[in-house]
């Protein structure tokens, strides 16, 4: 088996393994979801119109492919919800990420993160849901 055919199986155990570790007592409180108003504030930093945006549907598409490693923060994977690693990715734009998104990001993260059947438009919406949380 080839090292490109192993990252499923290794964000899959990075994602066991970082799901019991964040059973710990120690571990942080969560940050509250981002309101409407808050949201509409950060598509508006990113010069996006909330109108071309589904977010419902790239929450969904990120629950189904990008959940594994953008939870547990696998091979430097930013964490959704961790603001301070997404700020310095946002401020290139929600094209460029979604280019990089399509072409992979060596070392971690395959092309279309592991959604090979995914449309550039589902890619849009789901890194798109991933910087305004």
């Amino acid at each position: 088996m080839k090292w490109a055919y192993c990252v499923a199986c290794a964000a899959a155990l990075s994602l066991l393994v970082g799901g019991l570790a964040g059973c710990s007592a120690d571990a942080p409180p969560a940050e509250p979801a981002p309101t409407g108003p808050e949201i509409e504030r950060a598509l508006a930093e990113l010069a996006v119109d909330p109108a071309e945006i589904d977010l419902a549907a790239g929450e969904a598409s990120y629950n189904r492919y990008c959940f594994s490693c953008h939870a547990s923060g696998v091979a430097g994977a930013p964490r959704v919800g961790d603001r301070t690693a997404w700020t310095p990715r946002a401020a290139k734009g929600l094209d460029a990420l979604v280019a990089a998104s399509i072409a992979g990001v060596p070392p971690g993260m395959p092309p279309m993160g592991l959604c090979m059947s995914c449309e550039e438009r589902e890619m849009r919406d789901t890194v798109a849901w991933m910087l305004v949380q």
